[in-house]
């Protein structure tokens, strides 16, 4: 699309810079998130805005906004709207404690996948498979036909070397991106987890990567 300067984008400008502003009064934490996280572009539309505001002539505009930098600050916002679920994957593909561990391999070889979620016939999340968690099952020369099931000990969230989250299926997507950057005893947040509450007792609703967020940003 051709790059235009005109009045008309000047004020979508304005308007825009208005919704950045109120989120600023809202809900300031996801405010000072995205400004770290998009600081050049919000310190260049605190410049214009300010400029314009200031330096009217004859109760017009100085100069006319880009209708590039319009495009570009209407992106930054729809994102900063977005939910964590709305950037996750939702058609999971899982296992079941039925699954047998050469089926889990056939899985893993069939795919690019390092991981699947072992889900009960609810959709609950029981365990986290690993291609890592496998090998070392099959390195101890078990019979292969044997279910996940039995091994569900092995693949617990609570045994797993990265960690686990669960977040509600309302979270915003900055939560999740802080989620992403944190360590904690060493680990950071492989997979997050969406649930209605939250809760590791309830359906599985999507599995959020930090990949995910780094392909959509």
């Amino acid at each position: 699309m051709e790059e235009t300067y005109t009045k008309e984008t000047t004020n979508r400008f304005l308007f825009l810079y208005r919704k950045l502003e109120s989120i600023g009064e809202t809900d300031p934490e996801k405010y000072r998130f995205y400004k770290e996280k998009y600081y050049e572009q919000f310190e260049e539309y605190r410049h214009l805005r300010n400029y314009l505001s200031h330096e009217q002539y004859g109760g017009g505009y100085p100069f006319a906004v880009s209708s590039k930098v319009v495009s570009d600050l209407s992106t930054i916002l729809a994102y900063m709207d977005c939910l964590a679920l709305d950037k996750a994957a939702k058609n999971v593909k899982y296992l079941s404690p039925s699954t047998s561990i050469k089926e889990a391999m056939d899985a893993f070889i069939a795919t690019s996948y390092t991981y699947y979620p072992i889900l009960n016939e609810k959709k609950r999340v029981l365990g986290i498979l690993t291609s890592g968690s496998l090998l070392a099952l099959v390195s101890t020369h078990i019979d292969l036909e044997l279910p996940l099931g039995d091994f569900l000990d092995r693949f617990s969230l609570a045994n797993q070397k990265t960690r686990f989250l669960f977040m509600k299926r309302t979270a915003p997507l900055y939560e999740a991106e802080k989620a992403f950057r944190e360590v904690k005893e060493g680990k950071r947040v492989s997979l997050i987890l969406l649930t209605e509450h939250g809760l590791a007792s309830e359906s599985l609703l999507g599995i959020l990567t930090i990949y995910d967020i780094l392909k959509s940003a």
